[in-house]
């Protein structure tokens, strides 16, 4: 692996490790401010980095759900925040609610 892939993988490793330090409200947050951005190279590679944490944030609070309720339905908020209408007015969808 030459120099700039090592240092290419180490940003990445300290960007994903200060996402998955955010909060569920500053990640929404970042989401949010991400959207309408100009699709260039930076937003949507941080796009991809945000998403991959709210799912894994999403799945984990869906496993927590059906350990406390097991005989609920299995729920998918991941699935449920992607297809959820916006708010009037709004494009976009906040994944806060999908959260907590």
């Amino acid at each position: 692996m030459n120099a700039q892939k090592a240092k290419a993988k180490q940003s990445e490793a300290i960007a994903r490790a200060s996402i998955g330090r955010l909060s569920d409200a500053r990640l929404a947050e970042t989401w949010m401010l991400t959207n309408g951005q100009p699709v260039e190279r930076k937003v949507t590679i941080l796009r991809g980095w945000l998403l991959e944490e709210l799912e894994t944030r999403m799945d984990r609070v869906t496993t927590v759900w059906e350990d406390l309720f097991p005989n609920e339905a299995e729920r998918d908020l991941f699935d449920e925040w992607l297809t959820a209408d916006s708010e009037p007015g709004s494009d976009y969808v906040s994944p806060l609610p999908y959260l907590s």
